[in-house]
């Protein structure tokens, strides 16, 4: 997580006053997506003050996921033939399989509190703070939201 995670950046431009954001991608199901490894993930961000958290299962164009299947057979070669089942039918998940995780993670985010900026050297914190506008959630990834950063 700490090779992934740069709390130490997160925290330098929070504290700056920029609403930094943190994106989970791409969440692998049976390798990367059990509920303690997105919370720790979720809790680590907030600590270090982000505001707003996205997450995305995998998913496999063509092309991709012929690159993808052949490092998953060097490293998990257990795990091949599964993945060749989640995705006989495309390059998208099964509903039944991305939806949990993704409701995982957005009930993750909600029970996170969001760390309060203070005032910092830099000046107050940014007055632009998506924190109330759900609406502008996930703007950048629209169909992958998880959390708006309610402050």
């Amino acid at each position: 997580m700490d090779a992934l995670l740069d709390r130490h950046a997160i925290r330098h431009l929070s504290s700056a006053g920029i609403d930094v954001g943190v994106g989970m991608a791409p969440i692998l199901p049976g390798l990367s997506d059990r509920p303690e490894q997105l919370e720790a993930v979720v809790r680590a961000a907030r600590e270090a003050g982000a505001r707003s958290i996205w997450a995305s299962v995998v998913h496999l164009r063509p092309g991709i996921r012929e690159h993808f299947l052949e490092a998953l057979a060097r490293d998990w070669p257990d795990e091949v033939a599964r993945y060749e089942q989640l995705f006989a039918n495309g390059a998208y998940l099964p509903a039944t399989i991305a939806r949990p995780v993704q409701e995982h993670m957005r009930a993750a985010a909600r029970a996170t509190p969001v760390r309060r900026r203070v005032d910092t050297p830099h000046g107050t914190p940014s007055s632009r703070t998506r924190a109330t506008d759900a609406g502008r959630l996930g703007r950048n990834r629209p169909e992958h939201p998880v959390d708006s950063g309610s402050a």
